[in-house]
C-alpha cells in the first residue's frame, strides 16, 4: 500500500503558525468541489476549471509554506521541474506510472538537480504522488508564479514579435502593459516569423494577438461566413 507523510520531521514546524501553514499543504486538494452555474459548461470545460482551481490551492499552499520557511529555492525549482515535464515525455513516463513507487519518483526528480532540489518541492511531490495529480505540476507552477509575482508588484508577460523588439519598442511595450495593470513589468521577448507582423502579448494566462496573421485569419474567417449567406 503507498503512503506518504508529508513534512514528518518536527524540526521543520519551529511554532505553531508554521504547523499550520504547512497542514494548509496537505489539505489543500481535499476538496476540488466548486459551484455549478446554471447553465453548466462542456464536461471538458469543467475539469479544466477544477484542475485550475485544484492548482491554485496547491500554489498557495506552497507560497505560505516557503516564506514561513524562508525557502528560497522554491520558486527557481518548482518551474524549472514543470518546464522538465512538459519538456521531456520520459521523465512525464516515470512519473506517471502506476507501478513505480514513490520513492523511486522522488530519486529520479532529485537527481535532476547537482545539490539536490528544495525539500518543500520533494513533498509537494509525494503529495501528488500520492494523490495521483502529478499532472498538476504545470499548472501548480504557473499558479505559484502568478500568486508570487502579485506579492511583488510583478506581472510577467511575453511579446511575441515576427522580428526581433528594439529596445524602444520593448519598452513601450511595457510601458503600456505597466499602465493597464499598474504593476511592474518582466517583458520576455521570442520571434515568430509565422506572424507576419503585428505583436502578440501573452500575460496571466491570457493571449492578446494583435499579429498580422490573426487579423488576416479573422478576415477569411468573416470573408467564409458571407459566402455562405
Amino acid at each position: 500500500m503507498l503512503t506518504c507523510r508529508v513534512f514528518p520531521d518536527r524540526r521543520l514546524h519551529p511554532g505553531a503558525t508554521n504547523h499550520r501553514t504547512e497542514a494548509r499543504l496537505v489539505h489543500s486538494h481535499s476538496s476540488e468541489s466548486h459551484a455549478v452555474p446554471a447553465r453548466a459548461p462542456p464536461a471538458g470545460s469543467r475539469v479544466k476549471d477544477r484542475d485550475a482551481g485544484a492548482a491554485r490551492r496547491y500554489a498557495r499552499a506552497l507560497l505560505d509554506v516557503a516564506q514561513a520557511r524562508k525557502d528560497d529555492g522554491l520558486r527557481a525549482d518548482l518551474e524549472r521541474l514543470a518546464a522538465l515535464y512538459a519538456a521531456h515525455g520520459e521523465l512525464r513516463h516515470v512519473l506517471l506510472h502506476p507501478a513505480l513507487p514513490a520513492e523511486k519518483k522522488r530519486a529520479v526528480v532529485a537527481a535532476l538537480w547537482p545539490g539536490g532540489p528544495s525539500e518543500l518541492l520533494l513533498r509537494l511531490l509525494d503529495l501528488l504522488v500520492a494523490r495521483d495529480r502529478v499532472e498538476l505540476l504545470p499548472l501548480i507552477a504557473q499558479a505559484h508564479g502568478r500568486l508570487w509575482n502579485a506579492q511583488r508588484g510583478v506581472v510577467e508577460a511575453e511579446a511575441v514579435s515576427a522580428r526581433e523588439l528594439g529596445e524602444d519598442e520593448a519598452r513601450g511595450v511595457s510601458a503600456a502593459v505597466s499602465r493597464v495593470t499598474g504593476r511592474q513589468v518582466e517583458l520576455k521577448r521570442r520571434v515568430d516569423p509565422s506572424l507576419m507582423g503585428g505583436l502578440l502579448l501573452r500575460m496571466e494566462g491570457r493571449i492578446y494577438d494583435g499579429s498580422v496573421r490573426a487579423r488576416l485569419r479573422a478576415l477569411r474567417e468573416r470573408l467564409a461566413g458571407e459566402d455562405r449567406r
